[in-house]
């Protein structure tokens, strides 16, 4: 009977690795999280988020990118950092903000790993800034950002410097 479930267990594991959903599967951190995505048990599951209780009553809680995401080593980065309502791109070695808002779907979503007192959350109007940062790169393109809205992440684990841009006019 062990044997029987061994068995199954290395078909059921064989199949995924096969699965054209793998790439939907690598970016999570956790393995019951790729396990699911890979196999499409994704309805009424959400990776990353998890039940928790509030006073209102149960709510799904989003576990944060470090915990969700795999990421590459931490290293030096530098370039403009667009800041928008619902909206954040890394422009990677760039000096200067673009004339233009360009948000694309391949993008790269910055966030923080805490709160930076160089940088003061704007009211909504667009704001860009020349940054240098230790950072880390997600491993894996995936739906990242607001609504899962972009391919790219980047997190800022510490800010090194961050300077005022005029931001970019809004098409």
């Amino acid at each position: 009977m062990m044997k029987r479930a061994l068995l199954s267990a290395f078909l059921l594991l064989g199949v995924c690795g096969c699965s054209d959903r793998s790439s939907i599967a690598a970016p999570y951190k956790s393995p019951w999280d790729r396990f699911i995505v890979q196999l499409g048990f994704g309805f009424g599951y959400t990776p990353c988020y998890r039940n928790e209780k509030s006073p209102y009553g149960d709510a799904l809680a989003f576990v944060g990118n470090e915990q969700c995401f795999r990421f590459n080593p931490p290293e030096r980065m530098h370039g403009v950092w667009l800041d928008e309502f619902e909206g954040s791109e890394f422009l990677p070695d760039a000096k200067s903000a673009p004339a233009q808002s360009r948000y694309s779907p391949n993008a790269i979503w910055l966030d923080f790993t805490r709160h930076e007192p160089l940088l003061t959350r704007g009211n909504g109007e667009p704001r860009a800034f020349a940054i240098e940062f230790v950072g880390r790169r997600a491993t894996y393109p995936g739906s990242y950002g607001h609504m899962g809205g972009t391919r790219h992440l980047v997190i800022v684990n510490r800010l090194l410097s961050a300077k005022p841009l005029p931001p970019p006019k809004s098409p």
